[in-house]
């Protein structure tokens, strides 16, 4: 225990160095649409505000470009451009990814997942732990990094914690950031079952493991849904 309260110190220390050269790339901004079309890293995508955005695709990773089809709805985290219809994408989270046409709504596990995260940000728990979030970069960065070790089981690299970090401060809105990981690709190709995402949710945004009872109860609450 002592053991990994010196290394969390260690990396908070060394997050708090670093984070003050850090300069943000700009206002981060969130819509949600429906993509028009799609050329290459190019995207036309027609917000729910009515606008139609050209939309910068080259950040976003090569198996994300490729899923975005006409008629897609869409949701879009990144900067807006030089001018107002034009936008640049660094992470797209598809509606309800995984899903066919046939697939009743709420039944992938991504979905039965996504439904608990507004649950768990509002819990006091997490409102204790991460209550210096939207103010302290360090702190953001050791959350962006406790999210990708209990989501996605890695390390992120420098980049990676200091884009999400920077979205979290700005937009300070842990519940977005959450679901743009469980989501994502490289979440949502993995097969996982209820105990396990379960588990997932409380290492990510707890940064604990749960008890066999913790998860009995949000598997009952799922089954009530």
């Amino acid at each position: 225990m002592r053991a990994t309260t010196k290394a969390l110190l260690v990396l908070l220390l060394v997050l708090t160095a670093s984070s003050a050269g850090a300069q943000s790339a700009g206002k981060w901004e969130i819509v949600h649409g429906t993509v028009q079309s799609v050329q290459g890293s190019q995207m036309t995508f027609k917000a729910d505000d009515g606008r139609v955005l050209t939309v910068d695709m080259s950040q976003v990773s090569q198996p994300v470009q490729k899923a975005m089809q006409p008629n897609l709805g869409a949701k879009l985290a990144g900067f807006p451009g030089d001018q107002p219809n034009k936008f640049m994408a660094r992470f797209i989270e598809q509606d309800n990814p995984g899903r066919t046409s046939s697939t009743p709504a709420a039944t992938t596990m991504t979905d039965k997942i996504a439904q608990l995260i507004p649950q768990f940000v509002g819990d006091k728990e997490f409102l204790d732990l991460q209550a210096a979030l939207p103010s302290n970069s360090a702190a953001a960065q050791l959350f962006v990094t406790q999210l990708y070790q209990g989501l996605l089981k890695r390390a992120p690299t420098a980049k990676e914690r200091s884009d999400w970090a920077g979205f979290l401060m700005q937009t300070k809105d842990p519940r977005s950031l959450a679901e743009f990981f469980i989501k994502s690709q490289e979440y949502t190709q993995r097969t996982k079952t209820e105990q396990q995402a379960i588990r997932d949710l409380y290492e990510g945004l707890y940064g604990r493991a749960p008890s066999t009872d913790e998860v009995r109860t949000w598997q009952q609450r799922l089954a009530q849904k």
